[in-house]
């Protein structure tokens, strides 16, 4: 088995603390979410597909200004990979505003 941690900040105005985040993504396998260290979302397998997926983020999760998304694949089959972009929406709009697009640099940790 492979694990791979990826790590990344972003930023959120006090105003956006109450929208929904979404990620827009692929992986390859096993993810689990974690913003500011909550699991806030988990998958298993793998998909080659684009998918969005709705993060479950409780009240005081999340921080006015920096917060941390931390991503943990645990890979037993092959190869690994992941694209990812972080959106947010007040789910009256239908229009997703991006924080962390695809292409975004992230700090990483390979492990056996």
């Amino acid at each position: 088995m492979v694990s791979i941690l990826l790590k990344k900040t972003f930023n959120l105005d006090s105003s956006l603390l109450n929208n929904a985040l979404y990620v827009k993504w692929t992986y390859d396998e096993n993810p689990t979410i974690y913003i500011n260290g909550y699991p806030v979302l988990s998958k298993a397998g793998y998909t080659e597909a684009v998918q969005t997926s709705k993060l479950n983020i409780s009240t005081g999760m999340l921080n006015s200004g920096t917060n941390t998304i931390t991503i943990l694949i645990s890979n037993y089959n092959g190869g690994y990979g992941l694209n990812l972009a972080l959106y947010y929406s007040d789910e009256i709009r239908t229009e997703k505003t991006s924080v962390l697009d695809f292409g975004s640099n992230w700090y990483y940790k390979i492990s056996n």
